[in-house]
């Protein structure tokens, strides 16, 4: 089986957003807003608001050059060259998550380090569910822009 079969590529349909993944998102953005309302209350929108094009910029920025590559490299590339290698689903999708959170060590945030390892399980169960690359990236990135519209974005790296 080639890795670069379009159709594992590309598979995407309408109904693949009603589910499962959309509930997680309503559910994250709901936590994580909440969250920032009462931690961070000050900061809460502040570059959409202050920003707005900054804010526009930095999310194309960040789909393009950040959650594509990773997508591709952590779920399309790993799953297809190294799922055969470790048979049990569970600790596959458990060493995605935490290769997919080794590679944000460079923030040397210990938030940044879990929340991207709770993002790499769900980003690789939704790619073993799935095997959509489209619907990985899109989630990816909502996850993350809502982050960064949030206010927290300096701890991503973003600036603001």
């Amino acid at each position: 089986m080639g890795l670069f079969k379009r159709r594992s590529l590309l598979r995407f349909h309408r109904s693949q957003i009603i589910g499962q993944e959309f509930v997680r998102l309503l559910f994250f953005y709901s936590i994580a807003t909440c969250l920032m309302v009462i931690y961070a209350g000050e900061d809460l929108f502040r570059v959409v608001i202050n920003q707005p094009l900054l804010w526009f910029g930095i999310s194309i920025f960040y789909v393009v050059m950040s959650v594509i590559p990773q997508e591709f490299i952590y779920r399309h590339f790993f799953f297809a060259r190294y799922q055969e290698l470790v048979p049990n689903r569970v600790a596959f999708v458990v060493l995605n998550a935490s290769l997919f959170s080794l590679a944000h060590l460079m923030f040397e945030n210990g938030l940044v380090m879990a929340l991207t390892f709770a993002g790499g399980i769900l980003f690789a169960l939704t790619y073993q569910r799935k095997r959509s690359l489209l619907l990985v990236c899109l989630e990816h990135s909502l996850y993350g822009l809502w982050l960064y519209t949030l206010g927290i974005g300096q701890m991503l790296a973003f600036p603001g």
